[in-house]
């Protein structure tokens, strides 16, 4: 396990459901409510995102079972909008991309591997540009190399023809 990670969303779920509107957890809420005094060690102010105030970097943390020592071992970057049962059932979503894709749209992953009998696109694929591009520098110096080995006898003959 790579580590976890819990928010306490019980304020959020139950202004919520008290004012029957949809509520998005965001750098004024957590301002402004309990979390900001003492709540969750996991959310700090300088966690929400600095273009969008509603999305929030949280800390992945790891708790060694050996030393009890607890460390950061990443951050993810969530938004999360608590909307009331009446309204979720009104407006569905689908689940992960399936349709409705809406609130948020869900793009379909970039650069996933793709199975393919083309050798130069498979290699594309495993390979990074970096060293794709080593690569075709030794091809070609081995080419050039395997000229010159392949031309050197007719370059010999042919000087010392002359020479005689």
């Amino acid at each position: 396990m790579i580590g976890e990670i819990s928010v306490d969303l019980s304020e959020l779920v139950r202004i919520s459901s008290l004012i029957k509107k949809p509520l998005t957890f965001s750098k004024k809420f957590y301002e402004d409510d309990y979390l900001a005094a003492g709540g969750s060690k996991s959310i700090s102010k300088t966690g929400f995102d600095k273009k969008d105030d509603s999305q929030i970097w949280l800390d992945i943390r790891y708790k060694d079972p050996e030393t009890g020592k607890e460390s950061i071992r990443g951050k993810v970057k969530v938004q999360i909008d608590v909307f009331p049962a009446d309204q979720a059932d009104k407006n569905p979503v689908g689940k992960a991309r399936q349709e409705p894709n809406h609130s948020p749209f869900l793009p379909q992953p970039q650069g996933r591997f793709e199975l393919s009998l083309n050798p130069f696109k498979m290699f594309n694929q495993l390979i990074g540009p970096a060293i794709r591009r080593k690569i075709y520098m030794l091809l070609c110096c081995l080419a050039c190399a395997f000229l010159c080995a392949m031309m050197a006898p007719n370059l010999i003959a042919a000087l010392i023809a002359k020479a005689i």
